[in-house]
């Protein structure tokens, strides 16, 4: 079911055609994302001292960029948008994610499968496209917080049941 729609959504719209866009990968550099890449990386290295580690401010990619276009990058978006602080922050909640994706692992949670497809699905769209920068970012942060509540409040359940048994 998940194939079908993810080959209905990439398909739906002759415009924006998502297959078709990784077919032409060498003829359009990703949508001139090497290009963009590039000059988003100027950007940020051409930042003075404080801009480099507090930030420009939301979405000051696409407002300052010379080609009037965002990032197309996460990483690069938060890292000019928001400094050095930004950029360290956005990876330990990264970061925090993987920890407990492998408890989870470790633990053979039912919640493991969801929580890593959900994972890698995010940082594939992160490093092509934008996520966290727009309101749907909140939604796929708070979709992962669920899951890794659900696995905590299942433990401690467990536990909970588990000390009462015992005494």
């Amino acid at each position: 079911m998940f194939g079908s729609i993810v080959y209905e959504v990439g398909t739906s719209d002759e415009a924006n055609n998502v297959f078709e866009r990784f077919e032409n990968l060498e003829e359009d550099q990703g949508s001139n994302r090497l290009l963009v890449w590039g000059i988003t990386l100027n950007m940020i290295d051409n930042s003075d001292g404080m801009n480099y580690l507090m930030g420009h401010g939301y979405n000051s990619v696409l407002a300052d960029s010379p080609i009037m276009l965002s990032a197309h990058n996460d990483i690069l978006e938060i890292t000019y948008d928001y400094g050095m602080i930004g950029i360290v922050l956005y990876l330990i909640s990264i970061l925090v994610i993987i920890f407990y994706l492998v408890k989870m692992m470790w633990h053979k949670s039912e919640y493991a499968p969801p929580l890593a497809m959900m994972l890698a699905a995010y940082l594939s769209l992160s490093l092509m496209s934008h996520v966290i920068i727009y309101f749907f970012g909140n939604i796929v942060m708070l979709t992962f917080g669920y899951i890794i509540g659900r696995y905590e409040y299942e433990n401690m359940i467990t536990e909970s049941e588990q000390y009462n048994a015992e005494n």
